[in-house]
């Protein structure tokens, strides 16, 4: 096919889908419902699910997030309809507050004294951002269900 073909049928296509030729450079969009959130992006007064593994716990018992671990919103929290491995998590003027539901079934590794330091200079590094502090954490005694 020749140039001019070839600028012809593009031409009738572009027509027939309504679009412009300037429209062609523009770049497709995803919906927000596909794309992952994580902590760091929970804004004050929301509340979400998270998985076990955002929370680290130091040599002291001290409580923190990693900021880039995915959240869930939408999952109700109860006996009967939670997934039993996540955290609830709240965020208010205070921080960031976690809530278990204590099925018998989870438990973390306390890390090293260093690992505060260890881990804020990996994150710098990586231009990621650093842990952050857990305010509270309520834990809500429940049997699993089989």
């Amino acid at each position: 096919m020749m140039k001019e073909e070839n600028d012809s049928v593009l031409n009738g296509l572009l027509e027939e889908l309504q679009i412009s030729r300037a429209d062609t450079t523009t770049q497709a969009k995803i919906p927000n419902y596909f794309i992952i959130e994580s902590i760091k992006n929970l804004k004050v007064g929301e509340t979400c699910e998270v998985d076990p593994k955002a929370l680290l716990v130091d040599h002291e018992n001290n409580c923190w997030l990693d900021p880039n671990v995915e959240i869930f919103r939408d999952i109700a929290f109860d006996i009967g309809n939670t997934l039993f491995d996540n955290l609830r998590l709240f965020r208010d003027e205070a921080g960031y507050h976690l809530s278990l539901l204590h099925t018998n079934q989870q438990k973390w590794r306390k890390q090293s004294e260093t690992f505060l330091e260890d881990d804020r200079e990996y994150r710098q590094m990586s231009n990621e951002f650093d842990l952050i502090p857990v305010v509270s954490f309520k834990v809500i005694v429940c049997e699993k269900i089989q």
